[in-house]
């Protein structure tokens, strides 16, 4: 495969970056005036890689004033709104932390301000850190709200409920509650539409409900949704069928779902305008976290609630937009929020504190493949640890090592820690043979997120087999086998 080299001889041309031939060092060590990557972008077809990245101190490209600088215009900004581009690790959290104080201290009420961040845990972690920088100024900050959409969506929900505007439900927590009513709507549609498919099919389930949750994440009707998503045109009249029987059997048991808690009154004020009063011009102040994966009715909501009163604070990283396929737009924090919030103040954070310069330079030079996309450039703050970064083939050694064994048992021998290394993987599905490989050599570790390598029962059965088996002399001969059968949950590369 032909290797690249990147060499910008001076701070000044790191946006204008130069390709040349270069067989890289062994070693991975920067030189004075050139950092090595390879093109991870142009893979080899039917091999996989992995990536591994280490740290120890290195020296800034560029001096930290430039950092601070950028940080303290977004801490004072005080008028209008306002989109701040921040890169990944550039401290937007404590950043955002600081804007809040700094508007409580000019005189804004603590109760006239609203955070809306994505998730629970960074809603905690944002309360914290926030309580904290309030209690060393001994000031009360109760009234301040930090909430995430669906928390927000969910309050404003039981209030047009008490107002009888919105008829009362429950809230159906439960995954399998929604995957096992749109497999039966998906199922009748199919009788009442076409013989063509099959019902309980799991991947047109799985289309179907990631259909769901894309027509709940947008304000337009379902048929308009349709024809903006990736599905065959096909199916088109069994996905409308099906979804217009599910929101039926919804009604029918009198529930919402997560999404539902800010699709049904959004789209009741959409329709209703003069319902936005009971929530519109109540804030000062709106700061969206990760405002690169809302959806169009995530937008809508903080539209409706900023009313002709609240400043709205954008902050988010277009190259960082992982919700696309759950609906999210980023074209939104790009273009369409400086059109709809107008005037708009434009920020930057471009340093990271999170890695070293290779790291940041590789991502760089990968990132540019977006059309979608500001113009930013990552750089690595000073006090980042070097990033040591390698690429290697997913090839097996003579003693029959993945490329994630061979890794980490070299970290291991170095004097390292299990508990200081991760391994990061594409999906569940990627997951299953690290798991396996981690078991049969008896290595400790963890699971975290939601890897359920054996939800499956009939690939959980097979699975438990081959731990079973993990102890007899013909382990790797029935792994193989297994690993290249049909079934899709074990097409990977054999152990």
């Amino acid at each position: 495969m032909p290797q690249t080299s990147w060499s910008p001889s001076t701070t000044q041309q790191l946006r204008k970056l130069v390709a040349a031939p270069y067989l890289p060092p062994n070693d991975w060590t920067p030189r004075s005036e050139a950092y090595f990557v390879f093109p991870l972008a142009q893979g080899t077809p039917g091999k996989q890689c992995g990536l591994a990245a280490t740290g120890v101190y290195q020296p800034s490209l560029r001096s930290p004033w430039l950092a601070a600088k950028e940080q303290d215009c977004i801490a004072n900004h005080h008028q209008g709104h306002a989109r701040v581009a921040a890169v990944a690790g550039s401290g937007k959290t404590e950043n955002m932390i600081e804007l809040v104080w700094r508007t409580v201290s000019r005189g804004t009420p603590p109760g006239r301000i609203l955070v809306i961040l994505f998730n629970r845990d960074a809603t905690n972690d944002f309360d914290v850190r926030l309580t904290r920088r309030f209690s060393q100024e001994e000031v009360n900050r109760e009234s301040l709200r930090v909430r995430t959409f669906h928390a927000l969506g969910k309050s404003i929900c039981e209030l047009f409920e008490k107002k009888k505007l919105l008829r009362n439900k429950s809230l159906e927590t439960r995954g399998w509650v929604m995957d096992s009513m749109a497999r039966a709507t998906l199922k009748e549609a199919v009788g009442r539409v076409t013989n063509r498919f099959q019902g309980d099919s799991a991947d047109l389930k799985d289309e179907f409900t990631s259909f769901i949750d894309i027509v709940k994440a947008d304000i337009l009707p379902a048929e308009d949704v349709f024809d903006k998503t990736s599905v065959q045109p096909t199916l088109k009249s069994l996905f409308l069928q099906a979804f217009a029987l599910f929101e039926e059997e919804r009604e029918r048991q009198n529930i919402r779902f997560f999404t539902d808690l800010i699709a049904d009154p959004v789209y009741l004020m959409y329709h209703q305008p003069k319902m936005r009063e009971f929530i519109e011009d109540r804030v000062d102040l709106i700061i969206c976290d990760e405002a690169q994966d809302m959806n169009p009715v995530q937008q809508k909501l903080v539209e409706y609630i900023a009313g002709t009163r609240a400043n709205v604070v954008a902050v988010g990283d277009i190259d960082q937009c992982i919700y696309e396929w759950r609906g999210a737009d980023p074209r939104h924090l790009l273009t369409e929020f400086s059109r709809h919030y107008h005037p708009v103040t434009n920020y930057q954070l471009s340093h990271t504190f999170r890695y070293g310069h290779k790291l940041s330079l590789m991502a760089n030079h990968l990132i540019q493949h977006n059309l979608l996309r500001e113009d930013t450039f990552c750089v690595s703050h000073e006090s980042c640890p070097k990033t040591d970064v390698s690429l290697r083939w997913q090839r097996h050694d003579k003693l029959g090592r993945s490329v994630m064994q061979q890794i980490a048992d070299q970290w291991i021998e170095d004097g390292n820690d299990w508990g200081d290394l991760a391994v990061l993987v594409r999906d569940n599905a990627s997951a299953t043979g690290l798991i396996l490989e981690l078991l049969s050599r008896d290595t400790p570790f963890n699971l975290k997120g939601n890897i359920e390598f054996l939800g499956n029962a009939p690939y959980a059965d097979a699975l438990l087999g081959l731990l079973h088996l993990l102890n007899g002399s013909f382990v790797a001969c029935h792994l193989v086998c297994c690993f290249h059968c049909a079934c899709p949950f074990l097409n990977m590369c054999a152990i």
